[in-house]
Order: C-alpha cells, then structure tokens, then sequence
C-alpha cells in the first residue's frame, strides 16, 4: 500500500507518518505543499492521499479542484486543524473521501484505512523527518488552535473564514518597530491591545480590525449595536478572538491563561507606538482571519516577551 502525506508541517508529517507505522504495512512518500503532491500523484501510483488544506505554494483546495491527475483510483482524505463545517463540506464537494480533524486520533486511522494493512514490523519510507525544533512545533499547535478558533467565529457569523498559515517565532527589536508600524500605519482600522499570562508566559496582543462589516459581525456573535457603541463593539470581538484562540491552545498544551481588560488605541496612541523603539527581541504570533462574504477582516499580533521562549520550549519537548 502506498500513501502519500501532503503537509507543510512537519510535525504533522511525522506524527502521521508515525502512527501509521506502528499500524501499518505502507510505502509513505511524503510532500510539503500542493504542488509537489501533485508532481507526485502525476508519476506514482498512490492508494491513499492525505491532505492537509493550509499550505504555502498550492493549498489543499486548490489540490482537490486539480484532481484527478492521472487515472489510478486513489483515495483523497483531508486531515486539517480548519474545522469549519464549511471547510469540510467543500472538501466533500471537490471529492474528498473523508475529513480527519487535529490532532488526529489512531481510531480515526484505523476507520479509514481499515484493519487490511496492520501488524508489519517493516515499513518502507521515501523520506526521514529530522528532528523538529520548537518553532515549528508551536506553529503547527498554534495553526489547531487557529482552525477551532475560526470554527466558533465561522459558527457564529453564519460565515465561512478564510484562515492564511500564521507566523511564528522570534523577531529581532527592528523587525518588530516594522511589524507594528505597518499594522497601526493601515488606513481604516481599529486597534486594541491585551495583556495576558498563564504558565510563566507572559504577553501581549495588538488586534487591529477592519471594514465595514464589523457591526455585523458583532450583532451575529450577540453584541447588538443598540445595546453598545462601536468601541466597546470592537473591544468585544477582539477579547473573544483572543481568548478564544489563547483558550484552544491551553486546551493542547495544558495550561490556563488569564486575559486584563482589553483596551481600545487612539489615533494618537497608534502614531507614537508606530514610532517607538523596541530595544528587546520577542516572541511572536501572527495571524489573521477574513470573512468570505462579510467585509470584516482582522489581524492579530501576539508578543511574548523572551523570558517565556524558555518555557514555551520545554512545553514543545512533550510534543
């Protein structure tokens, strides 16, 4: 049996790769984004494809729309931490077989591959995953958390959210003033800011939201605007993506994290902070989220502070 692994992380490679080893009689062949899955589904024959759906190069639903590629009868399964319901419709549509939500489970394996194939001590790869660093295994927690965050939002808004790759590690006090300059430099944008700890991390979130849909957005996740004006509207939505995002991370790696009140940026406040220089390096998370069909976007920049790299690390070490 040969099965094909589609994802830019490498954590989740090897972990998949890894469970279905210890189950397994399969040649894994293994690609970081869409376009090489593609290159190689067009020369091999693959029985089994697993499909991540956010990815650099060519994403997963750009993967599915160009399928087939050849006409070998291979099985199209996408395992993705965008657990939106309309993610995994629109999956079902371009022909996927099945949808596996991260982190996955060995009972979910087994369910799609079935109990044909186990019990072999000897299994065939294309490729050794080398030993991940901590980077990118926080990116790769951070992208689950992302997916379920988005999935409340999606639930919510009655709107499905389109959710690019989030960035993830240590910016050097340059990099950052240029971050933060060119968030609060945007025309048309709200900015709000949130301290927040837990575990020996400490940190802070600069949330910036944009368009005119926002009081939309707002009514639907149960702030109605006559019940609120537009600031404390916006300091709303940003503590819900915030905690949301920080509450389904605590979920994967075991910890609590407690949010202070966020607090709404002046015109005059984004100018100086845009200004001012940092004279320490961070740690950093970023993402975004977009409405597909509300004009709503948003941006959030999450800075923790380098005391707390060493505590992330060691966190990493378990995954």
């Amino acid at each position: 049996m040969k099965i094909l692994i589609c994802d830019d992380s490498a954590l989740a490679r090897k972990s998949l790769s890894r469970m279905i080893s210890e189950q397994y009689d399969a040649d894994l062949v293994f690609a970081e984004d869409g376009k090489q899955a593609l290159e190689i589904l067009s020369g091999d024959s693959i029985d089994l494809f697993f499909l991540d759906l956010t990815m650099p190069v060519m994403d997963g639903y750009d993967v599915l729309g160009a399928l087939p590629v050849n006409t070998y009868p291979t099985r199209v399964v996408v395992v993705s931490g965008d657990v939106q319901q309309e993610a995994k419709d629109r999956c079902k549509l371009l022909g996927a077989e099945a949808f596996i939500e991260k982190p996955f489970k060995p009972e979910q394996l087994i369910a799609v591959l079935g109990a044909g194939y186990t019990n072999s001590p000897n299994v065939q790869t294309k490729s050794s995953e080398p030993e991940i660093d901590p980077d990118l295994k926080f990116k790769e927690l951070t992208n689950i958390a992302l997916g379920r965050c988005a999935a409340l939002v999606s639930d919510g808004v009655g709107d499905f959210i389109r959710m690019p790759l989030p960035v993830v590690g240590i910016l050097e006090p340059s990099d950052i003033e240029m971050t933060i300059h060119d968030v609060l430099s945007q025309d048309s944008l709200n900015a709000v800011t949130q301290r927040f700890t837990g575990a020996g991390i400490h940190g802070e979130s600069l949330v910036t939201i944009r368009g005119e849909g926002f009081p939309t957005v707002g009514e639907r996740l149960g702030y109605p605007l006559n019940d609120t004006t537009n600031n404390e509207l916006l300091l709303n939505i940003s503590n819900l993506l915030v905690s949301t995002y920080l509450r389904s991370l605590a979920d994967l790696i075991t910890v609590s994290f407690t949010l202070r009140q966020p607090v709404l940026i002046n015109n005059h406040e984004k100018e100086l902070l845009s200004q001012q220089c940092i004279s320490k390096s961070a740690f950093t998370v970023e993402f975004s989220y977009q409405a597909e069909n509300i004009d709503f976007q948003c941006e959030v920049l999450l800075l923790i502070d380098m005391k707390s790299v060493g505590v992330i690390y060691k966190m990493m070490e378990l995954f």
